[in-house]
């Protein structure tokens, strides 16, 4: 499998929250899936779940996430590649599996999101109860240093743009003070000509009247 395609695969076998293979998937009513554990940090002690990702709410009979659906399909292709060995080729080759650092209220998950608002890392339980119900916009720190690395590729990009404007216009200025300067030379030189010329001139009219007047 091409590795595109291969990545593209396992991104699908991916949970939206914890943005790692899904574990005991769950069927939501809006039929999107996610981890159970995911499902009940997301519940807490309400009956209704509200989708992380359509908002749409699904009833929890009992509060009991193991009531709901689970999704065979999924958990049975994830299982599949983990026997293959395949999600061990791809933890290492894909940015999902990137160190991030530690919560600090939470120890045991990695600060894999970031919040737009408050201009931090946070984990995705942070991001889901705390963050998210301020209706802070919330993404993958993996997107945000991607669409940061594209900002600064950008700007990069306009600097070198105006460096090269400011290089030409430098350009222009110094060809254009090289042709004064030159124009300059050339009538001094022009300048000098004529004077000459004129002393000439004014010499030999001078001898001429001397000669008329008899004047050596």
């Amino acid at each position: 499998m091409a590795t595109s395609s291969k990545q593209a695969f396992h991104k699908n076998l991916e949970c939206p929250v914890c943005l790692r293979f899904f574990r005991d998937p769950k069927i939501l009513t809006c039929s999107h899936t996610f981890c159970k554990g995911c499902l009940e940090t997301l519940l807490g002690s309400c009956r209704k779940l509200s989708c992380p990702m359509c908002r749409e709410e699904t009833s929890v009979p009992g509060g009991d996430m193991g009531r709901l659906q689970s999704n065979i399909t999924v958990r049975s292709l994830v299982e599949d590649v983990e026997t293959q060995g395949q999600s061990n080729c791809y933890q290492e080759d894909t940015p999902l599996q990137k160190k991030w650092n530690k919560c600090q209220k939470h120890p045991n998950y990695d600060e894999e999101c970031f919040c737009l608002d408050c201009n931090k890392y946070v984990c995705f339980k942070c991001g889901t109860l705390e963050h998210t119900m301020n209706a802070h916009n919330i993404m993958e720190a993996e997107e945000h240093e991607t669409a940061q690395k594209n900002n600064i590729d950008e700007l990069a990009s306009k600097a070198g743009t105006k460096i090269r404007e400011v290089d030409k216009y430098v350009t222009f200025v110094v060809d254009q003070r090289k042709r004064v300067r030159n124009v300059q030379e050339q009538l001094n030189d022009e300048i000098d000509e004529t004077f000459e010329e004129s002393v000439q001139t004014l010499k030999k009219e001078r001898r001429c009247w001397k000669m008329r007047l008899g004047v050596s």
